[in-house]
């Protein structure tokens, strides 16, 4: 009885060799050099180069959309938002929320995205509470002496 799951583990590491061989259902071919590939959330696959942000069609590899707009756009630069269509882009200090279904311009006043609005990073600085501020944040309840 011990037998059977070596067996079936060298069946999975014998056969990995051809999964790895088989042909690609598409290709891409660009004229820029590629920065960065993803897989968003809704599938589609984003891909970044030096001219251009492009969603392909994962099954079909045909362009969905592109935004000529989106230049030269690092790694970091770029977070898909968590089980949502949308994703962010920052360029040159602004950030802006893109639909990944069209590639357009998320609207911030529309759905269930309202409030989300473009703008201006601006440096944030924290501030340590300390216990002074203990009486602020509780409210008026919590006095401390």
């Amino acid at each position: 009885m011990r037998v059977a799951p070596h067996l079936t583990a060298m069946a999975v590491f014998a056969t990995a060799p051809l999964a790895a061989q088989s042909t690609p259902l598409w290709r891409y071919t660009t004229t820029a050099p590629i920065s960065f590939v993803r897989v968003t959330p809704l599938g589609t696959v984003v891909v970044a180069t030096a001219d251009r942000l492009v969603g392909l069609d994962p099954e079909s590899g045909f362009v969905k959309w592109k935004r000529d707009d989106l230049k030269n756009l690092e790694p970091r630069s770029y977070g898909a938002i968590r089980e949502s269509p949308f994703a962010t882009v920052r360029v040159g200090g602004q950030v802006e929320l893109i639909d990944l279904a069209t590639g357009v311009p998320a609207d911030p006043g529309a759905g269930t995205h309202s409030g989300i609005r473009r703008e201006r990073l601006a440096p944030t600085r924290s501030r340590r509470r300390g216990p002074r501020d203990r009486g602020r944040a509780l409210g008026a309840r919590a006095a401390v002496p």
